[in-house]
């Protein structure tokens, strides 16, 4: 795994030594440390001329939270990594912008069940003994289109910071699975039921509004 998020952290920096000769003649190159909602890692943008940009972007993201749906408190245990390429556009020339293009998401997240209380599923409930393990994961699509709005100074000098504010057009596939418990086996097709009908449930919520939510920001130097 780590060799993995190693080669893909290089996918950035081989986009910066491609476009580093295109930079130092269409205008300015810029490079720092980003993080946000897609992680920690590095931000580079090229000017072209006055009113646009490209930029490249790569984040790390990791750890746990939990979430209560229904009654139901989900672990979320992830380990993504985000890789964006935009251009931005710089209406008046002057530090807002807008932003369009692409991002790739790599890796995992696991969801799990470790109820301590009684849960209700599919109208029935459940002792955390009889309930077993439930384990799954959420899977989304690798690559979804972007768009945002931004704030960036780093065109006026030598250090700057930057805010993006966007959206990733993604959808969301989320898997759950039972396994033991302490239920005879004519109850344990109500069981696997009601894990599927809170599948679906969640699974629909998520993609109610059908975006993962991209706020990010950065500082770097302008060369």
């Amino acid at each position: 795994m780590c060799t993995d998020r190693i080669s893909r952290a290089a996918w950035l920096m081989g986009a910066v030594l491609v476009f580093l000769p295109a930079a130092s003649h269409a205008g300015s190159f810029t490079l720092g440390p980003a993080g946000g909602t897609t992680g920690i890692g590095l931000d580079a943008t090229v000017s072209i001329g006055r009113h646009a940009g490209l930029r490249f972007s790569h984040g790390l993201m990791g750890g746990q939270t939990t979430l209560n749906y229904h009654g139901i408190p989900y672990s979320f245990d992830a380990s993504l990594d985000w890789l964006g390429a935009f251009v931005d556009l710089y209406p008046s020339s002057g530090p807002f912008r807008i932003s369009a293009g692409g991002m790739a998401v790599m890796g995992n997240v696991d969801v799990s069940v470790s109820p301590t209380e009684p849960l209700s599923l599919g109208g029935l409930t459940y002792t955390p003994d009889q309930l077993g393990t439930v384990t799954g994961s959420v899977r989304m699509l690798p690559v979804v289109p972007y768009l945002g709005l931004g704030w960036d100074s780093r065109r006026a000098g030598v250090l700057g910071l930057s805010l993006d504010i966007g959206a990733a057009f993604q959808k969301y596939d989320l898997e759950l699975n039972q396994h033991g418990g302490s239920l005879p086996a004519y109850l344990q097709q109500a069981l696997g039921a009601g894990v599927e009908s809170e599948r679906e449930s969640l699974e629909h919520q998520m993609n109610r509004i059908g975006v993962y939510p991209v706020v990010r920001a950065g500082l770097s130097v302008n060369f």
